[in-house]
């Protein structure tokens, strides 16, 4: 488990947010739907992705050091959960595992993985950006 070092990790918390805003402005764009039918990010920086009547939460934790995610239908702390505990990697990304063997190796990756969840909720695939 990473020691918390709460700079790295207050870095890849605000790299996260931008990821979701790029991905999602990418997918939207690819869609061909209107807007209120695509990612909504608006709510980004409370750590909440809306899609179709459904929402991805996340919140990074310092003390243990752990991403939290939960997907379902809109509203707060809804839905399946998942924790990833944190990494170090050397350079300054951090590697997220849960508790399978599942591994996001930097924050393009958490929120590919983050929106193909949410997507998943509605039976929608979307492109693979990562």
């Amino acid at each position: 488990m990473l020691s918390t070092n709460k700079n790295k990790l207050n870095v890849f918390l605000e790299n996260l947010k931008e990821e979701i805003v790029k991905q999602s402005a990418t997918i939207n764009s690819q869609s061909g739907d209107s807007e209120l039918d695509g990612f909504l990010t608006t709510n980004i920086d409370d750590g909440w992705v809306r899609y179709r009547g459904m929402s991805w939460g996340f919140v990074q934790q310092l003390n243990p050091t752990r991403l939290v995610m939960t997907w379902g239908p809109d509203g707060p702390f809804v839905g399946k959960r998942k924790i990833f505990t944190a990494e170090a990697n050397g350079g300054d990304d951090i590697i997220w595992h849960d508790n399978s063997d599942l591994e996001l190796s930097d924050a393009a990756g958490v929120a590919a993985y983050g929106l193909a969840r949410l997507a998943d909720l509605v039976g929608d695939k979307i492109p693979v950006l990562h």
